[in-house]
């Protein structure tokens, strides 16, 4: 069995259980993942260049059916590779979802997951990320946060923050820790059977979570049965004490108590 492995450095492992140490060639040293099987090797399958933020690959999946292989980068791209032993460089990109992820820090596209039934002819892939707000009037908190913002008061739609961070409003946003983000569930229609391998998105099913902090924010996703399974953290900043600040974070539920921040985990 084949067991696949994203690494912090960017490098994908197939490990496997052989009778040889000898890999494409390369001897291997003692097994660098604890396992009790003697035989267990583990190959080098590929590296991206981790300097290229697009290039942080989240989530990998082998296509349904088939030898093809999926991979999801942090910042919104998803690839199609025709085969595991395809060249790093040898892709489709299937869908380029930047303007809609938010990928700052631990943000990002972080996992995707096929229909169940994708095999029976349900082409769906799920999708799961940080975004920017959509609509700010949605933020729970908004009205009385949005004076503070560079929104304002009477604007309704989309904004976007900065790539390389949230900005220093000083008081308004505790020093630049405070920038609202929403967690999102898209369901993306898959067509890579055809000449024109694509991805295109069909819906937003969830956009019900969010968070503040530049962390604990979406984790993973998976379809088992009829059910979807995805988690999500509280969206509470990581480096303050935070019980959820109502007067300056636009994700601040009113009338839910005072409680919030790290006490919704």
């Amino acid at each position: 069995m084949y067991k696949l492995l994203i690494g912090a450095t960017g490098i994908i492992l197939l490990t496997l259980p052989i009778v040889s140490a000898d890999v494409r060639g390369f001897k291997s040293d003692s097994p660098i993942i604890p396992s009790k099987d003697p035989d267990l090797v583990v190959e080098s399958i590929w590296q991206f260049d981790t300097t290229k933020v697009y290039e942080a690959v989240t989530k990998l999946k082998f296509v349904p059916g088939s030898g093809r292989v999926i991979t999801a980068h942090k910042t919104g791209r998803i690839r199609l590779y025709q085969s595991i032993k395809s060249d790093a460089n040898n892709y489709v990109e299937l869908i380029n979802m930047m303007p809609d992820v938010h990928s700052h820090a631990d943000h990002g596209l972080l996992s995707f997951a096929f229909h169940p039934d994708y095999e029976k002819g349900k082409k769906y892939a799920y999708v799961i990320y940080t975004g920017n707000p959509k609509d700010v009037k949605l933020l729970p908190n908004n009205k009385v946060v949005a004076p503070l913002r560079q929104w304002g008061s009477n604007y309704s739609g989309r904004y976007e923050w900065e790539k390389d961070g949230c900005p220093d409003l000083g008081d308004n946003n505790l020093d630049g820790s405070v920038c609202e983000k929403v967690y999102y569930i898209d369901r993306l229609k898959v067509d890579i059977d055809g000449g024109n391998p694509k991805m295109t998105k069909d819906i937003t099913l969830f956009a019900g979570a969010c968070g503040s902090s530049s962390t604990h924010g979406p984790g993973t996703i998976t379809l088992m049965g009829g059910d979807m399974i995805f988690s999500m953290g509280d969206g509470g900043q990581y480096d303050k004490f935070d019980p959820g600040f109502k007067n300056i974070d636009a994700c601040y539920e009113p009338g839910k108590g005072d409680d919030q921040g790290v006490f919704r985990s």
